[in-house]
């Protein structure tokens, strides 16, 4: 029945046996306890499912269901989660972080206290070694406008970021904020955009109560050209789409702005054959004109020198 429970937490799941043990427990311990657990296994060819049943069977009356679906990406799986959520509110996690135990009683309190659409929450990366879930961090609960959230992520002066997210579901069901599952790039990114833009206000707790696992081979320097293109033509439409309920400079300066952070990490990477090609099929140089308007120097004069010389612009990107 829908709103059976509060929270609906999904876990997207694919070859996650190693991992996906301390993430359940440390949800299974949270001090808030209106909640289910949703594992959503994208079709894994390991042990995450037995390791998923066997860690859940530890926790008598834990709330739990394991969905299985063919491979299909974590942004399919975390929409089939989120659809199948009996929860008045859903948040998705990644089954290889993990989270303090107060994480979803603070979650919640912002979500009624600030009357949020969305409330984000701070995170910390940590290494494999050292997963301590606790932090003496005091907690500060800051609520924005759309506006005020749409400025402080675009000059990311605020660490927004999609796992942890605590959504309402009736608000997610009635703007269609779903995941685009044909992206295989910056999908978490654009959801972000779609959650601001849509929401009447956006709350963020500053105790970092998230814990991402620092992995090697992170997804930015070892996506394929292919994939990163994949997200182009949602960002065009992601721009159409909000033009009129957003300030018009800041839409047509979100995409440049990604991109030259995808620029500067991929030149670290990659030769410079492959980054070129990345750059034209981007179009760099339609990139240049948005990133010389923006009032931060830095990313102004980036703007410039990329207009100016695709080489120069890789062989600094490799060095800053």
């Amino acid at each position: 029945m829908p709103n059976d429970v509060k929270i609906s937490v999904v876990l997207p799941a694919y070859n996650v046996g190693r991992y996906i043990a301390a993430t359940l427990r440390s949800v299974a311990v949270q001090t808030f306890r209106d909640f289910e657990i949703l594992v959503v296994d994208d079709g894994s060819t390991d042990d995450t499912r037995r390791v998923a049943e066997s860690v859940l069977s530890e926790y008598p009356g834990l709330r739990h269901r394991i969905l299985t679906q063919p491979n299909g990406g974590v942004s399919r799986a975390r929409n089939f989660g989120m659809r199948e959520s009996a929860g008045a509110y859903v948040v998705c996690l990644d089954a290889d972080d993990f989270v303090c135990p107060d994480f979803l009683a603070l979650q919640h309190a912002a979500a009624s206290a600030a009357r949020a659409d969305a409330v984000f929450m701070n995170f910390k990366m940590v290494a494999p070694e050292n997963l301590s879930v606790e932090s003496s961090q005091a907690n500060v609960l800051k609520v924005f406008t759309r506006e005020e959230a749409a400025r402080l992520f675009f000059e990311r002066a605020v660490g927004f970021v999609a796992p942890g997210a605590l959504i309402k579901k009736s608000f997610l069901e009635e703007y269609g904020l779903f995941y685009d599952d044909t992206v295989r790039f910056s999908e978490d990114i654009l959801f972000i955009w779609s959650l601001i833009f849509s929401a009447r206000r956006v709350a963020f707790n500053t105790k970092p109560c998230y814990h991402y696992l620092r992995r090697p081979n992170s997804i930015m320097t070892s996506s394929t050209n292919a994939q990163i293109l994949t997200c182009v033509e949602p960002y065009r439409r992601m721009r159409e789409t909000y033009r009129g309920v957003a300030d018009a400079s800041l839409l047509d300066a979100i995409f440049p702005r990604h991109m030259l952070g995808v620029l500067h990490s991929m030149a670290k990477s990659r030769d410079f054959k492959t980054y070129a090609e990345l750059a034209r099929a981007l179009d760099y140089k339609s990139l240049a004109g948005p990133l010389m308007k923006i009032a931060d120097p830095k990313i102004a004069g980036s703007g410039f020198l990329l207009r100016c010389s695709l080489w120069l612009f890789y062989r600094l990107m490799r060095v800053v």
